[in-house]
């Protein structure tokens, strides 16, 4: 448990810093940063669990995986809007109902997070 938590701090700490890449609206450093966060993605998939745990760890492993596609499809977004030009212009008319299933993939991974934090709190108490 304790590993699975080291992972998801370290998790953590690598979203914010792709958050941080955000603010500076640089998509070298966006990808630089996701690639990053899948680097801490993968190593909580490979931490060794016992069988009473691999359910949690799948879970915290879904969660993680609905924000590597959150984080890619953004990344995508902002290189296709960033890259546009007069000859080849962004279609605006999509933006919103792309932004929003971003949204809704990166909430389903949160969410997702979320219960595998709470079966830890469950299988600590007991």
């Amino acid at each position: 448990m304790t590993k699975v938590n080291q992972a998801v701090e370290e998790l953590n700490t690598r979203l914010g810093e792709f958050d941080e890449a955000v603010a500076q609206e640089s998509v070298v450093n966006m990808r630089n940063k996701a690639n990053s966060a899948f680097e801490a993605i993968d190593a909580l998939a490979a931490i060794d669990t016992p069988d009473a745990m691999k359910d949690l760890q799948t879970n915290y492993v879904d969660g993680c995986n609905k924000l590597k596609d959150a984080l890619n499809s953004y990344i995508d977004l902002y290189t296709e809007i960033s890259s546009a030009t007069e000859e080849a212009p962004f279609d605006f008319s999509a933006y919103d109902g792309r932004v929003k299933e971003i949204q809704d993939a990166y909430n389903e991974g949160i969410d997702k997070l979320k219960a595998a934090d709470e079966e830890a709190l469950k299988l600590n108490e007991d």
